[in-house]
């Protein structure tokens, strides 16, 4: 082990046969006395340029110039020389350098460059003007790093990582930029004092013994992290991006005392973390998550002070649990399905009845559940998919409780019928009975309204003819029932439908943007005829459309998030379904249940766009693929379908199934015109006995079963790479589809007989 100093801007005079008077640490311009001639080593750092010249004293080959490397100078006579140093208004030094380290203070330059078992010094000696940087220009490795001493405010870069294995000792009077982190690997029992701000991430991964913070530790928005040390913060705050603990599987033990941590996300990883018992408080702003593992906290306190935080884990030993912030509508705080946070106080907070706080299971219908003495504190929240282990009463907290479904062991406000009285926003409390609706109210409004609540209430009946404009997405809890002659605007916002219940909706000739089942455990019935400008969006509970016909541009379902394990369905019903969405994309994606009736579902596209029918491997009653624009339909899963019937009376289409299987009763082409029909890859099965007899039809790749029911009579064509398809007419069309073409399309369009 050795001591390394940094040096910077100077140079360095060592006396060999000769004696100057000067002899030591020089950072200016000056004239030496030679006592005795001889010779000399001259050393300067880096980025210095220096010369030596003749004075009364003879220098050999003068100016004899002095180079990075330790010079030698030979001085016949005594007398004086003169020393020429020239030092850069800015001097950016490079750790790797070794004229920039010294095994002395002040001392000469060329030292080794400091290694894992080396301590490096910053003092008095090392700067000679203000604002010197060293930079860390490699992968940097010393035992103790200190600072104490350093003048000028000096500077520490670096985009190398460095790696410390002893104590620290940073100074209020430097400056650091590092974009590399600061990796903390040592042994033993040492101090770390970060005397301002930094602004890289800090790991800690020692072996043993214990780090003490002696002042705070401030990154900004870099991570600290905690993987496998014994760190004791000492009561310091710390204030950082993401804090990390064990993230590398190892564990870590951690002794906060009275240590507030300010942090952007707080994650436990795989391994033990071991908590001292602490009155530490730990502040998440932003969108950070709070994942907290299995740990047990031993008296530390969350504070989550931000937008929409994620908290994960089955904690124990939290003191309180609080979302403590501004809250905005749209505020929301999600809690692991199926896991337990345990903490003494759980208090909620919203800031007002308009400006409301969800908390709510990471899936919906799945519980969380909390474990919690006492729910103190709580206000203008409200709850969904939450189990309480103490039953816990919240109907007369500030502000109300808003029960959102699923939720056990919690008394919420009780319902209370809301009615508008005048025209105003949704959130003027002025306009209703007696309070803005919560999500267990049932609503009635005959006024103008803008929509700014994003819970607007249980069932929602519109009446007379109000203009309702939505300024944000809104999600209610029951029936939903619209007034013909009513305008209702959506702004692009969705309305989603989350009753755990049977409930409808009634559209009355209102088109609506678009329709989102959001009901674990529940069905929502289509009571009449319905239009909606976008996407159906299937994600939990049933969608029933009864006897019902509908329109919207696109089926879909969504299976990640809040909604990974819920059950969706569909009753098709008796009614029709056109999709009739015109952009390159799905048209129909479904993988749940689907109980398809006697439907028909019409895919039509009046443009050219190619776009898919994702059919899970669901049976279907009646397909009809339709629609002006000379399209291409991919078919994906392996479907069942009573009648599959292109209708190419406006376009051609061109069908696309390769590498699935396809069952179907009954395939129609219709009208029997000269208009072609593309079919392309896939196995399609030929159910129910008779013959699929089409003509103007281009196949390629495709096999067919049975090997005798297939046949592509006049004007069809052959592509290639087809098995069992029979190219002519049949012989006889006794058992085709005649008879059943004209019953599920329309007397005059039945199925072609190839002749």
């Amino acid at each position: 082990m050795a001591n390394r100093y940094f040096i910077s801007g100077q140079v360095y005079v060592a006396n060999g046969t000769g004696v100057i008077t000067e002899a030591g640490r020089q950072t200016a311009t000056i004239t030496l006395h030679v006592t005795t001639e001889g010779s000399f080593v001259f050393s300067r750092t880096e980025f210095v340029t220096a010369s030596v010249a003749s004075g009364t004293a003879t220098v050999a080959d003068s100016p004899k110039t002095i180079t990075l490397s330790p010079t030698t100078v030979n001085v016949t006579g005594t007398g004086t020389i003169v020393l020429t140093i020239t030092v850069p208004a800015s001097i950016n030094n490079s750790w790797t350098v070794s004229a920039n380290w010294s095994a002395s203070s002040g001392g000469a330059g060329g030292a080794s460059v400091p290694t894992s078992a080396d301590s490096v010094y910053f003092d008095a000696n090392s700067f000679t003007a203000a604002s010197q940087v060293l930079t860390v220009d490699a992968t940097a490795n010393c035992k103790d790093m200190d600072w104490t001493g350093a003048t000028n405010t000096p500077a520490l870069t670096h985009t190398n990582q460095i790696n410390l294995y002893g104590a620290l000792t940073f100074i209020a009077g430097m400056t650091h930029t590092g974009t590399t982190r600061i990796l903390y690997q040592g042994a033993g029992n040492v101090n770390h004092t970060f005397g301002g701000t930094l602004s890289c991430a800090v790991t800690y991964y020692g072996a043993g013994g214990t780090v003490t913070f002696q002042d705070a530790l401030n990154v900004g928005t870099q991570t600290v992290a905690f993987d496998r040390s014994a760190v004791d913060t000492n009561g310091q705050t710390i204030t950082c991006g993401a804090c990390n603990t064990t993230s590398t599987g190892e564990g870590c033990t951690l002794t906060l005392g009275a240590t507030t941590i300010n942090c952007t996300a707080f994650t436990k990883g795989a391994g033990a973390l071991t908590l001292t018992a602490n009155t530490s408080t730990i502040n998440v702003t932003g969108t950070g998550a709070c994942a907290l593992g299995n740990a047990n906290y031993n008296g530390a306190s969350f504070n989550l002070n931000g937008t929409a935080h994620t908290v994960s884990g089955s904690p124990t030993g939290i003191a309180t649990f609080t979302r403590n912030g501004t809250a905005t509508k749209t505020n929301t705080i999600t809690m692991t399905s199926g896991a337990t946070l345990t903490c003494t106080t759980f208090a909620m907070k919203g800031n007002s009845a308009t400006n409301r706080l969800l908390v709510q299971s990471s899936t919906l219908g799945t519980a969380a559940t909390i474990t919690a003495t006492n729910w103190t504190g709580s206000q203008h929240v409200d709850i969904m998919d939450i189990t309480a282990t103490n039953a816990v009463d919240l109907s007369a907290i500030t502000g109300n409780s808003g029960d959102c479904g699923g939720n056990t062991n919690i008394t919420f406000t009780p319902a209370a019928a809301q009615t508008s009285s005048k025209a105003s926003t949704w959130s003027d409390a002025t306009m209703w009975t007696s309070r803005v609706p919560l999500p267990q109210d049932d609503v009635t409004c005959s006024h103008n309204v803008t929509v700014d609540m994003p819970r607007i209430g249980k069932s929602i009946t519109f009446t007379g003819t109000p203009t309702v404009s939505l300024s944000l997405s809104v999600y209610y809890y029951g029936s939903a029932v619209y007034a013909s002659g009513m305008t209702f605007t959506h702004n692009n916002n969705e309305v989603s439908s989350m009753g755990r219940g049977s409930y409808s909706i009634t559209s009355n000739g209102v088109t609506l943007r678009n329709l989102i089942v959001s009901c674990p455990g529940g069905t929502v019935l289509m009571s009449d005829a319905y239009v909606f400008s976008d996407s159906i969006s299937i994600r939990a509970g049933t969608w029933d459309c009864g006897t019902a016909n509908g329109t919207s541009p696109s089926l879909s379902q969504i299976t990640t998030g809040i909604y990974t394990s819920a059950t969706r369905a569909i009753n098709l019903g008796t009614g029709t379904l056109t999709l009739n969405g015109t952009g390159a994309s799905a048209k129909w994606t479904f993988t749940g249940t689907l109980t398809a009736g006697t439907s028909t579902i019409v895919l039509t596209n009046s443009t050219a766009n190619a776009q898919t029918f994702a059919g899970g491997g669901l049976t279907y009653n009646n397909v009809t693929v339709q629609g002006a624009g000379a399209y291409s339909l991919t078919i994906t899963g392996e479907n069942t379908f009573n009648a599959f019937t292109i209708d190419r009376s406006q376009a051609a289409k061109t069908i696309v199934a390769t590498g699935t299987t396809q069952a179907l009763k009954w395939f129609i082409c219709t009208p029997a015109g000269r208009t072609l029909c593309t079919i392309t890859g896939g196995t399609w099965v030929k159910v129910g006995g008779g013959q699929v007899n089409l003509k103007s039809i281009s196949v390629s790749g495709m096999t067919v079963l049975p090997s005798n029911a297939w046949y592509m009579g006049l004007n069809s064509t052959n592509g290639g790479s087809n098995s069992n398809v029979i190219f002519r007419r049949p012989l006889c069309c006794s058992g085709a589809n005649v008879a059943p073409a004209r019953q599920l399309v329309t007397p005059a369009a039945y199925q072609n007989r190839g002749r």
